[in-house]
């Protein structure tokens, strides 16, 4: 597991830790050098709410706020074998530079959404990044699209369904979900019946199978408590067009929850 930058007490950092699974232990890897196409050593920026995505023996990094700032969302790619960074010179209609995105994989495109400009503007937009091109494209939908949000949770389900649920919009806190079906390029909004997970932004979510597990994150006023309701939905589980949540209690010593 690569953890890349964040935010401590004192500023945004550049530091890579990697946790080895084998006997759970942490390193330190190169963070400050990478190989620039004129062979020149650089640093990477520092920076936080961005995100990684594992891609072959790589790790991505998409955007995020950075130090120093861009204007754009940059691509950098983190070698597991050589321990080496990369800038990827991408093209095409680049994003504007954004924070608190979600990023997920299909095969080899990025797909970016939402997130939260350096001026705190909420973002509803929807990009590819073709990885083998280099090239980004911004996506055009139609239908009842995700509101404008940042912290929200994504993922991609039998590569053709792109579901997005809860985040921060720019009032309040969100529990709402989306679909995007990749085929008709049609946004729906979810029903949901029974059980309904608290409002939430900066949770995690798991796809496991047909089973998307959500946990963790919190509100404006408060985080989730330590022993309390998490969330998991399947896919495979509808009825007349809605989907049903299924909550999940859990009543042993969790870390701390985190509130964005």
């Amino acid at each position: 597991m690569i953890v890349v930058g964040g935010e401590s007490g004192n500023g945004l950092l550049d530091d890579v830790q990697v946790l080895n699974f084998d006997n759970f232990s942490w390193t330190s890897a190169s963070s400050k050098l990478y190989l620039s196409p004129s062979s020149f050593p650089l640093k990477i920026p520092s920076c936080k709410g961005h995100c990684l995505v594992s891609w072959g023996k790589k790790a991505l990094l998409v955007g995020g706020r950075t130090d120093p700032g861009n204007d754009r969302v940059s691509v950098w790619a983190f070698d597991t074998e050589t321990e080496c960074w990369s800038v990827m010179e991408a093209k095409g209609e680049i994003p504007v530079a954004r924070s608190g995105h979600t990023v997920v994989k299909a095969n080899s495109v990025l797909i970016l959404f939402g997130g939260e400009t350096a001026k705190k503007k909420k973002l509803n937009d929807l990009h590819m990044f073709d990885l083998k091109s280099l090239t980004w494209l911004t996506l055009q939908c139609t239908g009842t699209r995700p509101s404008p949000r940042s912290n929200h949770v994504a993922t991609l389900y039998d590569d053709k369904t792109l579901f997005i649920f809860g985040g921060a919009s720019k009032s309040r806190t969100l529990n709402d979900m989306y679909s995007l079906d990749f085929e008709t390029m049609v946004w729906s909004r979810i029903k949901v019946r029974g059980f309904h997970l608290s409002p939430r932004a900066g949770c995690c979510g798991v796809l496991c199978g047909t089973k998307w597990y959500i946990a963790g994150g919190g509100s404006r006023k408060k985080s989730m408590p330590r022993t309390g309701k998490h969330g998991i939905i399947n896919f495979d589980e509808k009825k007349h067009h809605t989907r049903i949540w299924r909550p999940i209690f859990m009543d042993i010593q969790r870390p701390s929850s985190t509130i964005f």
